[in-house]
């Protein structure tokens, strides 16, 4: 392989240039970029010659091959530039809108991006490779059009490193794009408040971060993207100083010393993984406002630990039911106020729960997805429910069901593998039915649906009562 020696290696492979210093670092360069260091390298040995040896500048700076202007002491590379005998410029690396930076050049990992290497270019998005924990100053000094970048969380981002980029800013080692908090390193204060200009926290934001304890967020933040602080290893305690409109899957998974957190008022779902093996968590608030709480939101947390070592045959957080032991009574006891029943109460997705019999309060409203399927259900009164996920009731053993006037909406494969249901009553009039929400049996034997005349039962059965077998009776 070509190489030329700048106190160190330059060399070219797959459409780059790369700087190996004798420092250890190793650049990503264009042939612009590669340009320029020759330069400076040239230029600073030109006031070596001059500092040290007492040549005159022009002599000094033309011996180097360059070009002297003694009114401006400007200068250039005089004839041509070493790094181009490495390789035709046809052959460089094009850069659009999206640059991603190699993670190698040549078979050397780069780890570093050089100063005012990649300066005023047109791109949008950027990607830098994990394996990068240094930017220098002036690196993507105005790139006036980025504003999306990706980089891992040990990166260490010099000042100015996106100067003149006026979408980003890059603060106390936070990386902020308009409103969005897009990225930390471990150079950020352990107590974090975030400004109060921030709405949203990106996905991965605060990923496997080590230095973060405690992080106050603004009033505005309504949205904590996937990921967010998932794997803060020191991470004590979340402040939530206004509403929020979402919260993504896994935000504050595998974080052991969280003790307890009180979610904010404005969110309709505690999602998947939320919680998941926050091994210390012990006390969690679920706002009002939610409707639905996901698999394995609190699965391996201080809560599930204690529940499964006590007697009790449901895991309740606040007013929601989350969790079913396999062994359990024939009758589900369901506690009174509880609001709704969680996604798959049967965490380990393991064999057939034991109870028959499932009377609702009247104060469960959402039946999430799964929540009482795998049970040996023949007696099933619905109370005042308003929502039936999918599969909620899914393979009972029920003859009949009533799904009440209070109930909005049934989603679909709720009535599949039931081997018994021979009548289904609609008690409203409106209730949104999914389709496929009732499905055909085996046995084909006809199933009656019974609801008002010119309801949504009716206009259901219509539509696919051959199909499924269904037989509309007024009631």
């Amino acid at each position: 392989m070509k190489k030329v020696n700048f106190y160190g290696d330059m060399i070219y492979a797959g459409g780059w240039f790369a700087y190996i210093r004798d420092d250890g670092k190793s650049a990503p360069l264009t042939r612009k970029d590669a340009r320029k260091i020759e330069l400076d390298f040239r230029a600073y040995n030109a006031r070596m010659d001059v500092d040290r040896g007492g040549m005159e500048p022009k002599q000094a700076y033309e011996s180097r091959g360059l070009i002297w202007n003694e009114t401006t002491h400007a200068y250039e590379v005089k004839g041509s530039y070493w790094i181009d005998e490495l390789a035709p410029s046809t052959q460089d690396i094009v850069i659009g809108d999206e640059l991603i930076i190699p993670e190698n050049v040549g078979g050397y990992k780069m780890n570093h991006i050089y100063k005012d290497s990649f300066q005023n270019l047109d791109i949008e998005k950027l990607v830098i490779p994990e394996e990068i924990i240094g930017i220098s100053s002036g690196a993507f000094d105005g790139c006036t059009k980025l504003k999306d970048v990706q980089f891992g969380n040990r990166v260490d981002i010099e000042s100015n490193a996106f100067g003149n980029c006026p979408f980003i800013s890059f603060l106390s080692g936070i990386c902020y794009i308009n409103n969005t908090l897009y990225k930390a390193t471990e150079n950020i204060n352990k107590n974090l408040v975030i400004p109060g200009n921030i709405t949203s926290i990106s996905d991965r934001a605060f990923e496997n971060n080590k230095t973060l304890e405690t992080v106050k967020l603004p009033e505005g933040c309504a949205y904590i993207g996937q990921k967010a602080f998932c794997g803060c290893v020191l991470l004590k305690s979340v402040t939530f100083t206004g509403k929020a409109d979402l919260i993504c899957a896994s935000a504050f998974e595998n974080c052991p010393q969280l003790e307890r957190m009180d979610l904010p008022e404005g969110i309709w779902e505690v999602p998947e993984n939320l919680f998941k093996n926050c091994s210390k968590l012990s006390e969690v608030t679920i706002p009002t406002s939610v409707t639905k709480v996901g698999k394995w939101a609190f699965l391996g947390t201080s809560m599930e630990k204690k529940f499964l070592s006590s007697s009790d045959e449901c895991m309740y957080v606040g007013n929601w039911m989350i969790e079913i032991k396999k062994e359990c009574g024939s009758e589900l006891a369901i506690r009174e106020g509880t609001v709704g029943i969680a996604e798959r109460t049967h965490f380990d997705d393991g064999p057939k729960r034991s109870f028959k019999k499932v009377h609702l309060p009247d104060s469960v409203k959402y039946l999430n997805t799964c929540s009482l399927t795998h049970s040996e259900l023949e007696d099933l009164d619905l109370g005042s429910v308003e929502d039936i996920g999918l599969d909620a009731i899914r393979g009972n053993k029920c003859k009949e069901i009533h799904i009440p006037a209070t109930c909005k909406k049934i989603t679909y494969w709720n009535f599949a593998n039931c081997p018994n249901i021979e009548d289904i009553y609609f008690h409203n009039s409106k209730t949104f039915i999914e389709w496929p929400a009732i499905t055909d049996r085996s046995d084909k034997f006809t199933i009656r649906i019974h609801g008002y005349a010119g309801s949504t039962a009716e206009e259901y059965c219509r539509e696919y009562g051959e199909k499924f077998n269904l037989m509309f009776v007024a009631m």
